[in-house]
């Protein structure tokens, strides 16, 4: 879309619903993170961006469904609350191999970039039981 006036000259009908993320586990690499705040409680966090490399276990049918998978990007969120930097840690250790003695977070997370790992998509459903939305809140080692 160039501009405004092309987006309002759409026709309702045109627009297709967004197929989601199937179920399962893809072969990622960390492309890059970012913070956040939570909304609610406004807990900070970071978010890690990953790129789907390849499939690991998805149905075949969910696949042809959605399209290509392969570029795609995944997002998982660490809450840095004191009780649950461990999340993140554990994450960086154990499913990216980064062991660092006396390196900081900061430290971690820029060696992170270009490491692989599984993700594990699940599905939520939205609070309103419209909406299905694809989540990552698992990792393994690749």
């Amino acid at each position: 879309m160039s501009n405004f006036e092309d987006i309002l000259n759409i026709k309702p009908e045109d627009v297709k619903d967004p197929v989601t993320l199937p179920a399962g586990s893809y072969n990622v690499t960390v492309s890059d993170y970012d913070t956040t705040i939570s909304s609610l409680k406004k807990t900070p966090g970071i978010v890690m961006d990953f790129t789907v490399d390849d499939v690991d276990e998805v149905d075949e049918n969910d696949l042809e469904e959605f399209g290509e998978v392969v570029g795609r990007s995944i997002k998982r969120t660490f809450w840095m609350s004191e009780k649950a930097q461990f999340m993140l840690k554990n994450f960086l250790k154990d499913d990216l191999g980064l062991d660092n003695p006396g390196a900081s977070f900061a430290e971690l997370l820029e060696e992170a970039k270009g490491r692989q790992c599984i993700a594990i998509i699940h599905h939520d459903i939205s609070d309103d039981g419209s909406r299905v939305f694809a989540r990552c809140d698992k990792t393994l080692p690749l």
